[in-house]
């Protein structure tokens, strides 16, 4: 041998054993030994993934404004990013919801604006809403909101009533905002308000699907009608006094339905139409 040393009988059995496809699994002592260090490493590295991709979406906000932010919300859209405490919460979270690491790195960055507290908290329920519900992953992940942030403010007054949340098509930054009790909606409010917002987020591609099937859309709507709805009879009635386009109403429309779907509320044929439609 080269290095001057000669194989001994217990090497060259070992050798044999080895060729012949004998002792491929790795020794359990040396597995326990570094598998700590590697799933540090894994999350090290998922924590740095993620603070790329918020640098991403920033650059991708700002392009957006051309840097020139008309509104606060649009300036803290650009400004405001998780700390490496935050990005290490949602690495942590994912691991105990037990998301593979492609879903974690590509969880859209969640932070809050100054005034905001118990981020841990919020981030919790935020992955656990989008990381346990119906809605496919790429429909849901930082593709299509480039950030999640809570305000510290109440909205104005929207389409149907207060606002809890706003998509800002230009940012693709969802806005989540105090109720009137100065309270942010609980993860059982997340539940029925990020779908909603799902939708908005993927707006293009989701009116398209329904602009490339308007007869079996037109069933769906029939069908979601007959249903109770508070906010279609506050959407109609602010349509009619042409405070909004038929194009938002009918996306509007098309949100809800969305929600309930993913909700579990919604009709046979509406089920039947976005398992159809919208579940690759």
């Amino acid at each position: 041998m080269g290095c001057g040393n000669e194989i001994s009988d217990w090497d060259d059995k070992a050798v044999q054993d080895s060729l012949a496809g004998k002792n491929t699994e790795p020794d359990p002592k040396i597995l326990e030994e570094t598998m700590p260090e590697v799933e540090k490493a894994i999350e090290e590295r998922c924590v740095e993934c993620l603070e790329e991709n918020a640098h991403e979406s920033q650059e991708d906000i700002r392009e957006s404004l051309k840097d020139a932010p008309s509104t606060k919300l649009e300036k803290q859209d650009l400004e405001i990013w998780p700390n490496q405490e935050e990005r290490e919460i949602v690495v942590k979270t994912g691991k105990e919801l037990e998301m593979s690491t492609a879903d974690i790195i590509f969880t859209p960055p969640i932070v809050g604006t100054p005034g905001v507290e118990n981020m841990e908290e919020k981030i919790r329920d935020v992955m656990k809403v989008l990381h346990t519900s119906e809605i496919p992953p790429w429909f849901r992940d930082v593709s299509a909101f480039s950030k999640i942030m809570f305000v510290d403010q109440r909205a104005e007054k929207g389409i149907t009533g207060p606002k809890v949340a706003e998509f800002n098509i230009k940012t693709k930054v969802l806005h989540v905002y105090r109720n009137q009790e100065g309270k942010f909606p609980s993860v059982n409010e997340l539940r029925e308000i990020l779908p909603h917002e799902v939708f908005h987020a993927n707006r293009d591609e989701f009116m398209k699907n329904i602009s490339d099937h308007k007869d079996e859309w037109i069933i769906v709507n029939a069908s979601e009608l007959r249903l109770p709805s508070e906010y279609f009879g506050r959407l109609e009635e602010a349509w009619r006094r042409e405070e909004i386009t038929t194009e938002i109403r009918d996306e509007e429309l098309a949100a809800e339905w969305y929600r309930r779907y993913i909700t579990g509320q919604c009709s046979e044929k509406t089920a039947s139409f976005f398992d159809k439609y919208f579940s690759e």
